[in-house]
């Protein structure tokens, strides 16, 4: 768990958001603006997520713990945003993020033929 509340796995996944309730809000039924936010979270609080996630990969053989595959590794980034913007997590935000926007400035219409 980070201080703030965000558990530290959530960046590990690619489908919920889990909030400082710890209450799960899968991505595909968040609304644009929660979205927003969630992105902006992240990227605000982006050292706290590394400083974890460099003290975690720093200590696997001492505690045993296994950064997944699909996770980037902290020492392949120059700055905490760019590994953040890495990670599952945050990608999938970009990517639903970008499917609403494209869905809202859509020429066609969005009604069922």
């Amino acid at each position: 768990m980070v201080r703030g509340g965000v558990w530290h796995g959530a960046l590990h996944q690619r489908e919920e958001w889990i909030d400082r309730d710890r209450v799960a809000h899968r991505l595909d039924e968040m609304d644009l603006g929660y979205l927003l936010n969630v992105r902006d979270y992240l990227r605000r609080h982006a050292w706290r997520f590394h400083e974890v996630e460099t003290t975690l990969q720093g200590t696997e053989e001492l505690f045993g713990f296994r950064t997944p595959a699909e996770v980037p590794l902290v020492a392949d980034f120059h700055t905490p945003l760019d590994w953040l913007t890495a990670t599952p997590l945050f990608r999938s935000v970009e990517a639903e993020i970008g499917r609403r926007q494209w869905l809202w400035c859509s020429p066609w219409p969005l009604t069922a033929v």
